[in-house]
């Protein structure tokens, strides 16, 4: 069966680990000892790790992982959000608990200034961050109608100068050009966060 190494408790308890995804063989508890499957074991894991998916580090990036990851995922306006860590995810959520999900996955302070305790609109996001005349990844884009006082009925997370994404309706989130939230409603502003 190979040669026999002696064991830590700590690579016991890795190997434990390993054994439940389903990268070691053999029946716990191995005891003390362990054969050379569990190097095997360490580089199977290396291997898949090296073909996993890149973790995003901005909310640009969290929410090209949302859209790639949208299945289950409903529109509806609920609170207090709920803020899962992926590969969690929200079963339902509308466009401010979007940006504001993609701003804590990134680990970023929360962009409504209220310490992600679940509360948060579209209005409390565009009061904060600073107006920006162009859009860069990672920015909040508002729409709505202009007239005075301008009223903001939609946010988007801008994943490029002219991209964003959006998280408007059933079927979303879905990636739209920057000047069409896909409700009809006009830009009304950009806002930078970080």
């Amino acid at each position: 069966m190979g040669r026999i190494i002696n064991m830590k408790k700590a690579d016991l308890a890795f190997a434990k680990y390993l054994h439940s995804l389903g990268l070691l063989g053999g029946t716990p508890p191995w005891g003390v000892t362990l054969s050379e499957e569990y190097g095997n074991a360490i580089k199977n894991l290396q291997i898949a790790m090296t073909k996993a998916e890149p973790i995003p580090s901005s909310p640009a990036g969290w929410a090209r992982w949302y859209l790639n990851h949208k299945s289950g995922m409903h529109y509806a306006e609920i609170r207090p959000m709920s803020l899962p860590h992926p590969p969690e995810k929200p079963s339902h959520l509308d466009c401010s608990w979007f940006a504001t999900l993609c701003f804590h996955s990134a680990g970023l302070p929360d962009p409504n200034g209220y310490g992600y305790n679940g509360a948060g609109n579209t209005s409390s996001l565009c009061v904060h961050g600073h107006l920006v005349p162009k859009a860069e990844p990672s920015d909040l884009v508002f729409y709505g109608w202009p007239a005075a006082p301008h009223t903001i009925e939609h946010v988007a997370v801008a994943i490029s100068s002219n991209t964003v994404i959006s998280m408007g309706m059933e079927g979303d989130p879905n990636e739209r050009p920057l000047h069409d939230c896909g409700a009809g409603l006009p830009l009304i502003e950009i806002r930078r966060y970080l």
